[in-house]
């Protein structure tokens, strides 16, 4: 991924140098208010209160889902999906939203199936996802998988399956929903790369998929095919966020943990390179943590108290607090100190909705993830999307 990464701003930069400063985008003003945001790979799709789906960022794989592979530096409606929306999720490359009906929608890179068409072809517009097999009430988009809760309780999973991720007890790929084995009842899914987590019944909470950096927290470093139970999260899980080396998630009592391993502090445990096969707590943060979002090498964190604090790798100021100083332990995010109603992390930047509506993303640019009708300058405090 960094090598790609290395290699996509070399480009850029040798574009901008050829491009006159006048003609580069200006700063747009915010139009929309947002219900709300999810971080990807380099683009970030949200929710208006209008119940409209726009998304903004990368959009080479069609991921933005407004019929075109084009990058957009400010929002864009995603077609079809003007209204009735009531959640999304970004993924590596793929985006899907829940409607107000039950339905799924998905769009973007399709690989491995993970638009759920019962295709590998890609999408740059909505398409339904085929044989779901119930009304859906959650959704969430990993690196190329996607998953499903039905309101029955039951999740479907779909897409790569290289490291057992879709939880049916297999490696093997799917172009349709599969259902997860020995799931019932599951309020909460998440996944973020190629580990996905769910929590079920009274708060319990357990992951599957990859297991390398022991992101499952069932004390091991080995991958599972099917639901493994977090140890210490038998009842009350608030919230949980994996990624790719690591995961965090919220106890009954509003304590945030991590586990895994962490390269810049992600653990939040306040060393650098740390690495637990079960969940330690997050430092600083006490009993007062609603929520936890996890990028590829940070974690963000919104208090019962409507602020923002996020630690981990900060090269692209996804931390907020306006530098590029890795955080090992939480920091304030700047300016977001109340009336945050929820926070997400993409791969490298993070955003934020605020109980007004408005919007707000911070970090890596080089594809307009932000979302402030600009590119290719990095934000290290939030800034307003406009659109």
């Amino acid at each position: 991924m960094e090598s790609l990464r290395s290699i996509a701003i070399s480009l850029l930069a040798a574009v901008s140098s050829a491009v006159p400063f006048a003609a580069q985008a200006a700063p747009q003003a915010p139009a929309s208010a947002y219900r709300q945001v999810d971080g990807g790979d380099a683009f970030t799709c949200g929710v208006t209160t209008a119940g409209a789906a726009k998304c903004w960022g990368r959009g080479s794989s069609g991921q933005l889902g407004d019929g075109t592979a084009t990058d957009r530096s400010s929002p864009v409606l995603v077609k079809g999906l003007t209204s009735g929306v009531v959640a999304i999720s970004a993924g590596g490359s793929h985006a899907c939203a829940l409607t107000e009906s039950g339905t799924v929608y998905c769009w973007g890179m399709n690989v491995n199936g993970e638009l759920g068409d019962g295709t590998t072809t890609g999408r740059t517009a909505p398409v339904l996802v085929r044989n779901l097999g119930g009304v859906a009430k959650a959704i969430t988009a990993g690196y190329a998988h996607t998953c499903a809760v039905l309101t029955t309780g039951v999740t479907q999973c779909w897409g790569w399956n290289q490291w057992g991720q879709l939880g049916n007890g297999t490696t093997q790929s799917t172009v349709t929903p599969t259902t997860v084995k020995g799931l019932t009842g599951v309020t909460i899914i998440a996944t973020a790369s190629n580990t996905t987590c769910a929590v079920s019944g009274a708060g319990a909470l357990k992951c599957w998929g990859a297991n390398g950096d022991g992101q499952i927290g069932n004390g091991t470093s080995t991958g599972r095919t099917t639901p493994r139970a977090v140890i210490g999260f038998g009842t009350g899980t608030r919230s949980v966020a994996p990624s790719v080396s690591f995961t965090c998630a919220v106890t009954g009592g509003g304590a945030a943990t991590c586990w895994g391993t962490g390269f810049n502090g992600e653990l939040g445990d306040g060393s650098a390179h740390s690495q637990h096969f079960t969940p330690k707590p997050v430092l600083g943060l006490g009993a007062g943590v609603a929520t936890v979002a996890a990028g590829d090498a940070h974690a963000c964190a919104r208090l019962t108290s409507g602020a923002a604090r996020c630690w981990g790798a900060n090269a692209s100021g996804e931390v907020g607090d306006g530098t590029t100083t890795d955080r090992y332990r939480p920091v304030a995010v700047r300016s977001l100190n109340a009336g945050v109603s929820l926070v997400t992390a993409g791969d490298a930047h993070s955003c934020a909705v605020l109980s007004s509506g408005v919007a707000k993303c911070w970090g890596e640019n080089l594809w307009g993830q932000i979302g402030d009708g600009t590119r290719g300058t990095d934000r290290l405090v939030p800034v307003a999307v406009a659109g």
